[in-house]
């Protein structure tokens, strides 16, 4: 929801006429590409960890 919500706010700055020339605008969008990109480093490195394996203390162990 939150890459959808930020794709369609794109888009709709992109797609008319707001975009052109519209300082606010650009910023908004420059937002929205950053949080998805953000979102994506994200879910890679939260995907990587997966396969780690933690250790446990030895005081737990026993």
């Amino acid at each position: 929801m939150l890459v959808g919500a930020r794709i369609e706010n794109i888009g709709y700055y992109v797609g008319s006429d707001l975009y052109l020339g519209n300082a606010q605008a650009i910023a908004a969008v420059t937002q929205a590409i950053a949080c998805i990109v953000l979102f994506a480093i994200t879910w890679a490195f939260s995907l990587i960890a997966v396969f780690f394996v933690q250790e446990k203390d030895a005081v737990e162990a026993k």
